[in-house]
């Protein structure tokens, strides 16, 4: 996908993401992932996950009053690759928008778009760390 037709976000007066028409999950491709990976490995895929998301999430929510682009950036980034994955293209979008924002994005607005994906990204460990619950 170029660039150009990525979503980029946006700035409605709530404060949320313009990413209402995406489903948080397509529990389709989700499943095809479970079925690659087996009752063998499910269990080590799924905690896998649950680690990798739980270690975004903690970065994330360090880098942000910070303001650490750095930081920002590559959680993003592996947090778009994750959710890509797993089936969550909102979040999946999310992630990438604001990866793209730039250094100079006014701290309201970062705080405006960072709390709905954080949201996102809390739904998703919430839902991984429930399948990991069935494995055991």
């Amino acid at each position: 996908m170029s660039s150009e037709s990525m979503p980029v976000p946006a700035q409605p007066d709530d404060g949320s993401l313009l990413f209402s028409g995406m489903p948080d999950l397509i529990r389709d491709q989700f499943d095809r992932l479970m079925v690659l990976a087996g009752p063998a490995y499910g269990h080590e895929l799924l905690h896998r996950l649950s680690l990798d998301l739980q270690s975004v999430q903690t970065r994330l929510e360090t880098a942000l009053p910070r303001r650490d682009w750095g930081d920002l950036r590559a959680q993003t980034h592996i947090l778009a690759a994750l959710a890509g994955s797993v089936g969550a293209p909102r979040l999946q979008h999310m992630a990438q928008s604001v990866n793209r924002l730039p250094d100079t994005t006014e701290p309201t607005l970062l705080d405006r778009v960072m709390l709905p994906m954080l949201d996102q990204l809390r739904g998703l460990l919430r839902f991984v760390t429930e399948r990991l619950a069935e494995f055991r």
